[in-house]
């Protein structure tokens, strides 16, 4: 009924997903010790929420959140731009792969997504509650 060599070509692959752990391993350690010359990116805190490797290794995304408001989204992703060769070398050293995957960095907007989302909710809490209040003083 089904053909065999289908259901194995649809089989996913678990290397890529450790491939992304070990980079977002190994960038969160040298951004924590300052090991980029970079002095843009020197002591500034942000995330790497998350990492995805393409099945073939060759690209991975990267998607990084800035704290604080420390640094602007825009400039951390072009001081990571021009970093990345740097950053790629510092992850071929640790990789067991031939090659490093080519980074790509992007701004994760999930976290801005959220914040926006929770005040929604906060403003249905408070109108829920005024409504609430209202009908109790009748």
């Amino acid at each position: 009924m089904f053909d065999k060599k289908v259901i194995k070509s649809q089989k996913v692959s678990k290397r890529p997903l450790q491939v992304a752990k070990e980079i977002r391993i190994k960038l969160s350690d040298a951004f924590n010790k300052n090991q980029i010359n970079d002095p843009i990116l020197f002591d500034k805190k942000f995330l790497i929420s998350h990492v995805e490797v393409s099945s073939d290794l060759s690209w991975a995304k990267i998607y990084v959140y800035p704290f604080n408001n420390n640094i602007e989204p825009k400039k951390l992703i072009e001081a990571l731009k021009n970093s990345a060769g740097a950053l790629r070398t510092l992850i071929a050293k640790h990789l067991t792969t031939r090659k490093a995957p080519k980074l790509m960095f992007l701004i994760d907007d999930h976290f801005d997504k959220l914040e926006e989302v929770n005040s929604l909710i906060h403003k249905a809490t408070i109108s829920s509650e005024t409504i609430v209040s209202d009908n109790e003083e009748e």
